[in-house]
């Protein structure tokens, strides 16, 4: 039995019953689309940064040889920049449809 600590009578009924909402998995899909839209752009950037700092020790490393170098970037940014370009196109159209 809970102590009372006023001057009012204990009711003695059913307790309360918990308020009840209804799911609603908007937020929740929000969330992880941002989510899913920071990390593919943090690879992005951390992609070009990282062929950034390659090009330039291969351009003071090799005489300024960096053909292949040119080679490993198209290969490596074009698939990622078309994923950023997809991740925040549909992330944003969303964002936009829904308005």
């Amino acid at each position: 039995m809970p102590l009372n600590l006023t001057n009012d009578p204990l009711d003695q009924t059913a307790p309360p019953q918990p308020i009840t909402i209804a799911y609603e998995p908007a937020r929740d899909r929000e969330n992880v689309r941002g989510h899913l839209a920071y990390i593919v752009v943090g690879i992005f950037a951390v992609l070009v940064v990282a062929t950034f700092i390659t090009a330039i020790f291969a351009i003071f490393g090799s005489n300024g040889k960096v053909e292949g170098l040119l080679q490993v970037v198209g290969v490596l940014l074009s698939p990622v920049v078309a994923l950023v370009g997809a991740v925040t196109g549909f992330y944003y159209g969303e964002k936009a449809g829904s308005r």
